[in-house]
């Protein structure tokens, strides 16, 4: 029968399938289950995920699933030509592929060399791969991985994505929030040389509890900055890595070259997030205001993430109102001066520090 089952035409290739196997990743505390007939997919995988601050695993959480597969080699005959040159395709810039949405489905295409579909609301991927897009790794982990994780996890209860910068002192995540050039990254240096910790520069993590929030990140360890940074910090310019990305030219810095010990990995649970509201001012000095809840929940909109339904974007900003409740937010004008910007910030952070001591007393 099998001999049989082996000549008979395999139009949906899933003879190439047959051999999958499934291994279980860890990406913030949730499970995800990848099955997949290809190690070099799995490496993809791998690679992603090692971006990821890590948390403890949550065996009671329901899984996120992709199923990701090769494809055999091509097969002319059938229109399956592979078309396109991924090994000269920029990984800092725009996306070689199309992106197209409907509901809680979202598709990834990358033409006659592979698609992939997910279901956002069941927390499942599938999807098929070109022997040619497959063996570009990096390609493959950024741009198929890292787009279905992290949409998978705009899904997760509870968890509230942010586009920011987040370093910690102490027992305080500061959650530095701005627009391209306000001078975040900047800002992260500064405070970087006066001994904070960075978690990440990208997609930033907040999970509410009652004992307080726990901060997660992705990618962890580097930081990206414009050449501006470097007129405050000539000496790091040798050590930071061009990029041609799609907002213009940027540098990345490895922090494990450039401030060993100075990031972490792991996912901070702390009693207290500042968030700060950055802009670059015109003075030496710097100048913190506070903000309302609602204030801050309006200069937020831009930070939080993806919105593609009405019911999405209530929960978003609910999650985020009560957290900007509880954690209340600042205005921050960035001075000149870098030791006064040090020294605002540190006293913003002891004020806060005594305040949350007095309430407890």
């Amino acid at each position: 029968m099998e001999v049989l089952r082996q000549r008979m035409p395999d139009f949906w290739q899933r003879r190439a399938t047959e051999g999958a196997t499934t291994q279980q990743f860890n990406v913030f505390g949730y499970p995800l289950l990848l099955t997949t007939n290809s190690q070099r997919l799995v490496a993809a995988c791998a690679a992603w995920v090692a971006k990821f601050s890590t948390a403890p695993l949550a065996a009671a959480e329901a899984p996120m699933q992709i199923s990701l597969f090769e494809r055999q080699a091509a097969d002319r005959s059938r229109g399956r030509a592979e078309t396109a040159e991924w090994d000269a395709v920029n990984l800092e810039g725009e996306s070689p592929f199309t992106y197209d949405g409907h509901g809680d489905w979202i598709a990834i295409s990358a033409g006659r060399d592979g698609h992939v579909l997910a279901d956002l609301r069941k927390q499942e991927a599938i999807g098929f791969v070109a022997p040619s897009l497959a063996a570009q790794t990096a390609l493959v982990s950024k741009f198929i991985f890292g787009t279905v994780l992290y949409n998978l996890l705009t899904r997760r209860a509870g968890l509230l994505q942010w586009h920011a910068v987040a370093l910690v002192h102490e027992d305080t995540v500061l959650l530095l929030i701005g627009h391209d050039n306000s001078g975040k990254s900047t800002t992260a240096l500064t405070l970087l040389h006066a001994g904070f910790t960075l978690l990440a520069d990208g997609l930033i993590y907040t999970r509410l509890d009652a004992a307080g929030v726990e901060v997660l990140a992705s990618p962890v360890g580097e930081l990206r900055v414009r050449s501006g940074a470097f007129d405050f910090f000539p000496h790091l310019r040798q050590q930071a890595v061009a990029l041609n990305t799609w907002e213009g030219e940027k540098y990345r810095l490895d922090l494990a070259q450039v401030f060993p010990g100075r990031y972490t990995s792991a996912s901070p649970r702390v009693t207290r997030l500042l968030p700060l509201f950055v802009s670059v001012g015109q003075r030496l000095a710097t100048h913190i205001t506070p903000l309302t809840a609602g204030q801050a929940l309006e200069r937020a909109i831009p930070a939080l993430g993806w919105w593609d339904s009405l019911p999405f974007l209530e929960t978003v900003l609910h999650h985020a109102h009560t957290l900007l409740a509880r954690h209340p937010a600042f205005a921050l004008e960035v001075g000149w001066e870098r030791d006064a910007l040090v020294a605002s910030i540190s006293g913003l952070i002891t004020s806060g520090a005594q305040a949350d001591s007095e309430n407890h007393v």
